[in-house]
């Protein structure tokens, strides 16, 4: 059996100073950016306007479409499409599922209109 040092049972990490500070900072650095990106998307699903942006991309990626196509490369064309939707679908939920929610309303309000303003 072999032996494993203590440090690695407890799950201690043994960095130098140096190292640890690098990591530490990298971290705050990421912790950043991950912070500006949510702020971001706060401010532009805080206003009906950029909701109904983000509702007509969410839309032309055919996110709740299928991307079925007789031709192959149509398909993974739109698969590529409805993916980068799912991942900012992804996001704009992690972040703030009650204006999610506020979009998805507004839009089928719009929808419903816009059939019966004819």
């Amino acid at each position: 059996m072999a032996v494993v040092p203590d440090f690695v049972r407890r799950g201690v990490e043994m960095l130098s100073p140096a190292a640890r500070e690098r990591r530490e900072a990298e971290e705050a650095r990421l912790r950043t950016l991950r912070d500006r990106r949510k702020s971001d998307l706060r401010w532009l699903m805080s206003e009906p306007q950029g909701r109904r942006i983000v509702a007509k991309l969410m839309a032309q990626a055919r996110l709740q479409d299928s991307t079925h196509h007789p031709d192959q490369r149509m398909t993974e064309r739109l698969e590529g499409a409805r993916d980068f939707a799912l991942a900012l679908a992804s996001e704009l939920i992690a972040t703030d599922h009650k204006l999610w929610l506020l979009m998805l309303e507004e839009a089928w309000v719009d929808a419903v209109n816009a059939k019966t303003a004819f």
